[in-house]
């Protein structure tokens, strides 16, 4: 067999040989061994140190990097699938590791899109029984991005009222093969007893931490991961100047009156889609006091406090956004909505219909500036060491699997993040928190890859510059890419 060829035929047969491996087949026809996948004459961006070494082959056995090194030294048999790497960069591939695409919308156009997108791994952040019996075994080897983490259930406070009930439901999840906890309960003893459990039991917990449980209790208290800071003005409480006073207001608080019908699911998704709407004056007025009293050295301190806990953070910025601009055209008349279902595209204009009329006066100029505050304080988290992940919360109003990550990295950067700290976020990064072979271009490490037309560290804008992806051994063309993208 010729050793160059055409990019179609190189997908197919890399195809082949990933789904026969695993059978444990040594060729796919009379007298022909699967061959490795050699990219050539490529540049590659060392995730690590942000080093960039031209030249250079990468060889792919399966699905995972055989070898790494100078062009001019790899050689092949004849056998061999030859891709062209010239005047391109290899990176790892991208994971979102904040996502619903099993939960919202349509999952296999969610997949196929992320794809499209450099997205060759997910944390799924919201389950049930019957998908964790469904996937089983099979995380990280069915088509599309690889599964990498997936919750049980989602704790609230209507399915864990008691601490009883949250170490319970905890020790359910887990023996049901839950990779981690998601948390949203706002009842403080229990959500802390959620977290005790959860350690002790050895099993991850994430998501939001109420306002009446401050960072530093989470952290204690054994809290792996933080999402979308806090959210609202939970994780800035502890860096404002006022915070002393905004606790005991908390704390003191009546309790919001009951409703006046039980909640509808219709409700409940138009909650999930976006909160903001259905937001208390009560809280409206906390989080805008985060929007004047943010204090860059209790931030610092807050940020030295998480890296010693070694508190995982996922800002998905562009979700805190798009919740403050509920009804922004910029995202309402975004043409990558193709990609979203119509009920989704349907909730989220009748969100959009109603948005101005359920914000208090002056409020969206003070969710800029709590969205500010909020971007200083993942600058600080970066500068400080903090460990950070990158997340784009597909599933809430306005974003779209996989073009969602990449706004994501454009909202990192304009907080004044480096190209390479937003390429570590979403690459080597991943792969130290869920300690994986992943995340960089070395041997022995996933073979999933992002080959890139323009110098990702120069802009990270040109992390949407893709000309090729491998996952999980399989290569697939700028065409066959644009192939998944056919609406």
């Amino acid at each position: 067999m010729n050793s160059s060829m055409t990019p179609k035929w190189a997908r197919i047969f890399s195809q082949i040989c990933r789904r026969t491996a695993g059978a444990g087949a040594l060729s796919v026809l009379p007298g022909l061994a699967c061959a490795a996948v050699i990219i050539q004459n490529v540049t590659v961006v060392d995730t690590l140190t942000g080093d960039e070494t031209p030249n250079m082959s990468i060889v792919i056995e399966g699905n995972l990097i055989a070898a790494v090194s100078p062009s001019d030294k790899t050689t092949g048999a004849a056998s061999d699938v030859i891709i062209d790497g010239s005047g391109l960069f290899a990176v790892p591939g991208y994971n979102d590791m904040h996502s619903h695409a099993l939960t919202s919308g349509d999952s296999a156009t969610n997949l196929r899109v992320m794809l499209a997108n450099g997205v060759t791994g997910y944390r799924q952040m919201s389950s049930a029984a019957e998908l964790l019996a469904g996937f089983g075994d099979k995380r990280g080897v069915a088509e599309g991005p690889d599964l990498l983490a997936l919750s049980g259930a989602i704790l609230t406070g209507g399915n864990v009222r008691t601490p009883e009930q949250a170490v319970e439901e905890i020790a359910a999840q887990k023996a049901a093969g839950a990779d981690f906890i998601k948390i949203l309960v706002e009842n403080p003893q229990v959500f802390v007893a959620a977290l005790d459990a959860a350690e002790a039991l050895e099993i991850p917990i994430a998501g939001h931490f109420p306002p009446s449980v401050s960072a530093e209790t989470a952290a204690a208290h054994g809290m792996d991961t933080m999402e979308h800071l806090g959210p609202r003005e939970s994780l800035l409480l502890s860096a404002s100047s006022q915070e002393d006073e905004l606790r005991t207001l908390i704390a003191n608080a009546p309790p919001p009156p009951p409703p006046s019908a039980p909640p509808t699911p219709a409700f409940y998704e138009r909650l999930i889609a976006n909160p903001i709407p259905s937001t208390s004056p009560q809280q409206f007025a906390s989080m805008f006091a985060m929007a004047d009293s943010y204090d860059t050295d209790k931030a610092a301190t807050l940020a030295r406090m998480l890296k010693e806990h070694n508190v995982w953070q996922v800002p998905t910025l562009i979700r805190l956004r798009t919740m403050n601009h509920g009804d922004d055209p910029h995202y309402s008349e975004d043409p990558n909505l193709v990609f979203v279902t119509d009920e989704q595209r349907a909730l989220w204009q009748s969100i959009a219909a109603g948005f101005a009329a359920s914000l208090p006066e002056g409020a969206k100029v003070e969710l800029d500036r709590m969205y500010d505050a909020q971007m200083k304080l993942t600058l600080q988290m970066a500068q400080e060491g903090v460990p950070m992940l990158a997340g784009s919360d597909y599933g809430g109003q306005w974003l779209v699997p996989g073009f969602s990550l990449h706004q994501e990295f454009a909202e990192l950067a304009k907080a004044g993040l480096t190209p390479l700290q937003i390429l570590q976020m979403t690459t080597l990064n991943a792969g130290q928190f869920l300690d994986r072979d992943m995340g960089q271009i070395a041997a022995g490490m996933a073979a999933d890859l992002v080959l890139l037309s323009a110098d990702p560290l120069a802009d990270v804008a040109n992390l949407n510059q893709i000309e090729g992806v491998v996952e999980s051994g399989t290569y697939l063309d700028r065409a066959a890419l644009d192939a998944l993208l056919v609406h």
